[in-house]
C-alpha cells in the first residue's frame, strides 16, 4: 500500500491554519513528523521554512541509548539494574518492540502504566510484549470493524416492547 505524502500546498494550508490559531493567540503547535522527502518540502518553500522552530532528526537508538531514554522517562525504568539480566530483558523487548524509536515508546510506557493501573503483579518481558500485543490486536480489531458496513441490533418478532409516548395515550383516551 502506498502511502500518502503532504505536498506543498498541503502544507502551506497547514501553515495558514498556524497563522491563524497564532492571530487568535491559540495555543497551537504543529508537528510534523516523517521521512523521505518531508524536509525537502520543507525548505522549498521559504515562508513554511522559517516559520520551522525546530528541527529534530531521529534514528533508531541502540540499546544504551533506549536504555537511557526510559530511565529519564520513567521511574521504573530508572530504577532497574543493568546487571540483572531480568532488566535487560525487559528494555531488550521495548528496544524490539519499538524498534529502538523513541516516539513509539512513550505510548507503549502510556499503555503499560494503563495496564498496571488495573492489575497488580510484577513487571517482566513478557507482560511488556503481551501489553504491546494485546494494545495492537485492539487496534486491528478496531480497524477491521470501522471497515466493515454498520448492521443495526436485530429485534426478535413479537419481543418488541411497545412504546408509549404521549400521542398514542391521548389517542386511547
Amino acid at each position: 500500500m502506498k502511502q500518502a505524502r503532504l505536498s506543498i500546498e498541503a502544507i502551506q494550508a497547514i501553515s495558514l491554519i498556524r497563522d491563524i490559531a497564532h492571530g487568535q493567540e491559540w495555543p497551537l503547535t504543529i508537528v510534523f513528523v516523517g521521512k523521505d522527502d518531508l524536509p525537502k518540502l520543507m525548505t522549498k518553500v521559504e515562508h513554511i521554512h522559517k516559520r520551522v522552530l525546530e528541527w529534530c532528526y531521529f534514528k533508531e537508538y541502540g540499546l544504551d541509548d533506549t536504555w537511557t531514554f526510559l530511565s529519564a522517562l520513567h521511574p521504573y525504568f530508572a530504577a532497574l539494574d543493568d546487571k540483572n539480566p531480568a532488566h535487560i530483558e525487559q528494555v531488550q523487548a521495548v528496544h524490539e518492540l519499538c524498534e529502538g524509536l523513541p516516539g513509539l515508546m512513550v505510548p507503549l510506557l502510556q499503555q503499560l502504566d494503563y495496564r498496571l493501573s488495573y492489575q497488580s503483579g510484577s513487571v517482566d518481558a513478557t507482560f511488556i510484549r503481551t501489553v504491546h500485543e494485546v494494545t495492537r490486536r485492539s487496534m486491528m480489531d478496531a480497524v477491521r470493524a470501522s471497515a466493515a458496513p454498520y448492521k443495526a441490533p436485530h429485534t426478535k418478532a413479537g419481543k418488541e416492547k411497545s412504546r408509549s409516548t404521549p400521542s398514542s395515550k391521548s389517542k386511547q383516551d
